[in-house]
């Protein structure tokens, strides 16, 4: 599929989805919201592709949100789309990137807002441009925090941090992120997306079932009591000691060679 809106590629098993409207600072409109739906259902059923990296074109933004000037057509605001999105929560976009299975990286190279800020705060790690900018500006515009932020928010950051954001709208430089847990790493913007694919890469390098299950049981992490996540532990180690891969990596590890993975 040819796509007008991102960038899509696949290398060695990374996915890369850049968000491509710099000149609207990457901002979601009907066609980039479609875009990244089939973007990400592709990137979940491709066997290939064992990490997603989430990155922005241009230096100003990463994603703004919501292209609030958009209109008709070109919104994804319409009234079709706030029905569907009523109806089945679960299929947002937002929703999207949080469920997604395999590992994901954000590179943010600049402002990320509104939903931009859930992308963003959806990935497993979230490497930051010194130039990044986070906030939510619900507020500003007299509605509750959205974006399955309130969600995300907490999940990263203190509550405190969190409320502050939400009630007042205030952007957060990279710094700060980093501080109270927005980001995990901050870069020079010139070395973002060297150092984001170079981290996907070493992940890439890793047995899919094991990046697989290792994101969910990280999931679950205070989400779970104490019992029933070591049932789930158990059951997830006696399925990926039994698989290929397992066996795969004892044999390279004996042979003195790096392992070979086939995802099984």
């Amino acid at each position: 599929m040819t796509f007008t809106t991102i960038g899509y590629e696949i290398r060695d098993g990374v996915a890369q989805l850049t968000l491509n409207r710099p000149d609207k600072m990457n901002a979601i409109n009907a066609t980039l919201h479609d875009e990244l739906q089939t973007a990400l259902a592709q990137a979940s059923g491709d066997s290939t592709v064992r990490v997603l990296l989430v990155t922005g074109a241009g230096d100003r933004a990463f994603c703004a949100g919501l292209d609030l000037h958009a209109r008709g057509e070109d919104s994804a605001m319409d009234p079709g789309r706030l029905q569907e999105r009523s109806i089945h929560p679960e299929r947002t976009l937002v929703a999207r990137f949080v469920g997604f299975e395999k590992p994901l990286v954000a590179a943010v190279n600049g402002a990320a807002t509104g939903a931009g800020l859930a992308f963003a705060l959806s990935a497993d790690i979230v490497l930051a441009a010194d130039t990044a900018r986070f906030g939510t500006a619900h507020v500003h515009l007299g509605l509750p925090v959205l974006d399955m932020l309130g969600y995300l928010l907490p999940r990263r950051v203190s509550a405190g941090a969190a409320a502050e954001m939400a009630f007042t709208g205030r952007l957060v430089g990279a710094d700060e992120a980093l501080r109270i847990g927005l980001a995990d790493r901050v870069l020079p913007l010139d070395r973002l997306k060297m150092e984001a694919s170079a981290l996907c890469a070493a992940i890439a390098a890793q047995a899919p079932l094991s990046l697989r299950f290792s994101k969910l049981a990280l999931r679950r992490a205070g989400r779970d009591s104490y019992e029933d996540y070591a049932r789930f532990e158990r059951y997830i180690f006696g399925v990926a000691y039994g698989s290929e891969d397992a066996k795969e990596a004892i044999r390279a590890r004996r042979e003195k060679r790096a392992p070979q993975f086939k995802g099984f």
